[in-house]
């Protein structure tokens, strides 16, 4: 049987005050600091989520703005090409043209002398017509005679102008 005595009474008396002082003073105290630190752990998550959702945002946006960039890179590139290859094509241009200015000044001036070269040659030959005929009035003799006259002047002529 079971004999209960005061000790074990006072026993179970001093337990049950033990269990209630542990817990209002020790399981409860730690039990909410427990809590509290599960909460700042969550809003440690939270912000740490936060963050890492704004550090995604300004990433898209740097990536825009890089893309926008190089697309502006390849613009401008494209136009300096552009404007490159105007400038050359008026440098060809105006050199084509002034080529072709000096070559016409060129032909001009073969064609003025060749002109000159022409005239001098005609009065030449009229100096000599008119030298001949000088000559034939100055003597008027048989046909054999006059192309003898003429050879020889034709060689008098011919050897003034060497």
């Amino acid at each position: 049987m079971l004999n209960l005595n005061w000790q074990m009474i006072w026993t179970f008396v001093n337990i049950l005050i033990l269990y209630f002082l542990l817990k209002k003073f020790l399981f409860k105290p730690v039990a909410d600091i427990m809590d509290k630190r599960a909460q700042q752990i969550d809003d440690l998550r939270e912000a740490a989520q936060t963050e890492k959702e704004d550090a995604e945002k300004l990433k898209a946006q740097y990536a825009s703005v890089l893309d926008n960039a190089g697309k502006e890179a390849a613009a401008i590139i494209a136009d300096a090409q552009k404007t490159a290859r105007a400038e050359y094509e008026k440098i060809i241009k105006t050199a084509q043209n002034d080529a072709s200015a000096i070559i016409e000044k060129a032909n001009k001036a073969i064609e003025l002398e060749r002109q000159k070269v022409i005239s001098e040659a005609a009065q030449q030959m009229t100096g000599i017509a008119l030298a001949a005929a000088a000559k034939l009035v100055q003597r008027n003799i048989d046909e054999s005679s006059n192309h003898e006259f003429l050879d020889g002047l034709l060689l008098e002529v011919g050897a003034e102008h060497e």
